[in-house]
C-alpha cells in the first residue's frame, strides 16, 4: 500500500528536482554574467559601496515561504490521488484487506511526505544560491515569530493539497478540473477581497471575505519591517503567524477528512 503510492510520487519529485536544478544553473549563470556587462569604473564604485554597506538582514522564514510556493505546485499535481483511484482502479482497491479509510489515509500521508520533500529541495537550492552569490550582501536572521512563521509556510502546500484532495476525491477522472482552476480561482478570490467595504460594495466585500476564509493564500502574508522583507499576495492578510498556522492546519485536516469521507462512500 505504501509502496504503490511511493512509486506514484517518485517520478514527479524527480522531475521537479531536475527542473529546479536547471533553474538553479540558469540563475547562477545569469548572476555571474551580469557583473561582466558593467564597466570597470562602475565595478570599482560598486565594490566600494558594498564594502561600506552593512549586510542586509534577510529573515530565513522568508526563504521557506518561497520554497512553499514551489512545493504547492507539486501539491497541485498530487492532489488527484483518490480521484485517480476512483477511475479504473477502484474495483482492485476495494479488494485490499484493509478499510477504505485506512487506504485513503495512507495514500494522502505519502503524498504529504512527498510535498514536504519538495519544499525541502526548493529550500536547499534557495539557500545555496544565497550562500554562493549573496553572502557578502545578506545576512540570515530569524525575524519575528520564526517558529510559527516557519510552521505556517510548511503547512501552506499541505493545506493546498488538502483543499484539492477534498474537492476532487469523489470525482472519477475529473480532478483535472479542480487542479486547473484552483490557482486562478484562489488568486481572483484573494483580489476580490480587496473590494472597498463601503456603500453598495459592503455586501460583496463581506461575501468575499467569507469565501476567502477557505483560501490558503490569505494566510501567507509576510512582512518584516527591520529588513524590509515583504512577501504579500494581493488580498493576503497579515494575521499573527500562530493564527495563520492554526488555520492552515485546520484546512489540511478538513481536506483530509472530506477526501476520506468521499472515498468511503464511493461504489465500485
Amino acid at each position: 500500500m505504501y509502496y504503490k503510492e511511493f512509486l506514484r510520487v517518485r517520478k514527479p519529485i524527480f522531475v521537479y528536482t531536475v527542473v529546479l536544478s536547471i533553474g538553479f544553473a540558469l540563475t547562477s549563470l545569469i548572476t555571474l554574467w551580469l557583473p561582466m556587462t558593467v564597466g570597470t569604473e562602475s565595478q570599482n564604485a560598486s565594490r566600494a559601496t558594498d564594502a561600506a554597506a552593512a549586510l542586509v538582514p534577510l529573515p530565513w522564514p522568508a526563504l521557506l515561504a518561497v520554497a512553499a510556493f514551489f512545493a504547492a505546485i507539486v501539491a497541485t499535481g498530487l492532489g488527484s490521488t483518490l480521484s485517480q483511484e476512483n477511475n479504473g482502479h477502484l474495483e482492485l482497491a476495494l479488494t485490499k484487506p484493509y478499510s477504505r479509510a485506512r487506504y485513503a489515509t495512507t495514500a494522502i500521508a505519502v503524498d504529504l511526505a512527498a510535498i514536504l520533500v519538495a519544499e525541502f529541495v526548493a529550500l536547499v537550492f534557495i539557500v545555496l544560491h544565497i550562500a554562493i552569490f549573496h553572502r557578502t550582501t545578506n545576512e540570515l536572521v530569524s525575524g519575528p515569530d520564526p517558529i510559527f512563521n516557519a510552521l505556517r509556510f510548511m503547512l501552506f502546500p499541505l493545506a493546498w493539497y488538502g483543499i484539492i484532495a477534498g474537492a476532487s476525491a469523489g470525482l472519477r477522472g475529473k480532478a483535472g478540473i479542480v487542479q486547473g482552476l484552483i490557482w486562478p480561482v484562489a488568486l481572483v478570490l484573494a483580489a476580490l477581497r480587496d473590494i472597498p467595504a463601503t456603500g453598495a460594495w459592503q455586501t460583496w466585500h463581506n461575501v468575499f471575505v467569507a469565501l476567502n476564509a477557505f483560501n490558503p493564500l490569505i494566510y501567507v502574508a509576510f512582512h518584516e519591517q527591520a529588513s524590509g522583507t515583504t512577501i504579500h499576495l494581493v488580498g493576503a492578510t497579515a494575521l499573527p503567524a500562530a493564527l495563520g498556522a492554526a488555520v492552515l492546519a485546520g484546512l489540511l485536516i478538513a481536506g483530509w477528512l472530506a477526501a476520506t469521507w468521499q472515498w468511503r462512500r464511493v461504489e465500485a
